[in-house]
């Protein structure tokens, strides 16, 4: 970008935000049409703030163009997203102390335990998958910004509880530091393929150690489609409008793996699928492989039980509420828990 248009931009930003402010303002729905509403309680005022937002016609042209100036000027992206070197974007989520995390990290411990116990009755057995953060594992990319001490702290507690109950845990963080390539998309909170198949790997290596008989009750076979440019999730903070290609970071290119299971059928006479994985977009989101990488490690059907978007502990509350679990519990069931959700409010 040329030094004169460097120059310029700010001035653009704000003379266009405060145009369309003043257009907004003189024909403003709630203004014209409804100065009825009762203005001592608030009402006039509410009406007219929602007006003004749907009928703001520059509201995203103006969210672009702040966006191209906090980008080009400084290097910055909205609140929600962490800019690390050659367009490594990283969830601000990873970074932020929330209020009670470290406790909050010591009950989800107890937690974990009471499920495994109540598992157990039903002979079926609990392995958490304990996921690192993107920060952690792709540190070398943050650039200037490091992850609180504080934060990094509340992983390790939530780790030393479950092991102090007994829970079988297993930390991820090797398998993806042993990824060639990336282990992580640049532009994407989630893993790559790659880093979901090696994690897929070292869990299914610790489940045949423990001599699970129901290991190869399966054939399956891994694909995988054709690889494709893919705008990561954490791009939604770097608005650049119609400059993105331009100016934003480069996309991703993924390539989705995708397995074919040929079940025995009845495996072990009561049990049809006797995986289960629950957890978050980690592993619900096929477009990672995770799931698929697991049935083809273990030669196992695997029920993908996962959820998006609502944090692991809400996914297991709501299996455990589910015909899969009530009605057909399995011989495992894999439980992925990413660090950041560990002191996060749910």
């Amino acid at each position: 970008m040329s030094r004169q248009l460097i120059d310029v931009l700010p001035g653009v930003a704000v003379t266009t935000v405060l145009g369309g402010g003043l257009a907004g303002l003189c024909f403003n729905e709630s203004l014209l049409v409804s100065p009825g509403k009762t203005w001592w309680n608030g009402d006039w005022g509410v009406a007219y703030e929602d007006a003004l937002d749907e009928e703001f016609v520059v509201r995203q042209p103006s969210i672009e163009l702040f966006g191209i100036v906090e980008w080009s000027l400084f290097g910055e992206g909205r609140r929600g997203v962490v800019v690390g070197e050659e367009g490594w974007l990283f969830t601000a989520e990873e970074f932020e102390l929330y209020p009670g995390a470290m406790q909050r990290a010591e009950t989800r411990a107890r937690r974990v335990a009471e499920v495994q116990a109540e598992m157990a009755k039903r002979g079926t057995a609990l392995l958490v998958a304990y996921l690192p953060s993107k920060a952690r594992v792709e540190a070398d990319h943050l650039g200037g910004h490091r992850v609180p001490a504080e934060v990094a702290a509340v992983g390790p507690r939530f780790v030393q509880g479950l092991r102090a109950a007994g829970v079988d845990v297993l930390e991820l963080e090797g398998a993806l530091e042993s990824v060639e390539g990336d282990a992580f998309l640049h532009t994407d909170t989630h893993w790559t393929p790659a880093g979901a198949r090696a994690v897929a790997a070292m869990l299914a290596e610790h489940v045949k150690e423990g001599g699970a008989d129901w290991v190869g009750g399966a054939t399956v076979t891994l694909g995988e489609g054709a690889p494709g440019p893919h705008e990561g999730d954490l791009l939604r903070y770097v608005p650049l409008g119609p400059l993105q290609a331009q100016l934003g970071p480069a996309l991703d290119t993924l390539a989705t793996p995708a397995a074919t299971v040929e079940s025995g059928g009845g495996l072990l006479g009561d049990v049809t699928i006797p995986v289960a994985v629950v957890g978050t977009s980690y592993s619900e989101d096929k477009r990672w492989g995770f799931v698929a990488g697991l049935q083809a490690e273990l030669q196992a059907d695997v029920l993908n039980a996962a959820r998006q978007g609502q944090g692991p502990f809400v996914a297991m509350d709501a299996y455990l509420a589910d015909e899969a679990w009530t009605e057909a519990p399995p011989r495992l069931v894999i439980w992925e828990i990413p660090e950041r959700y560990v002191g996060m409010e749910e």
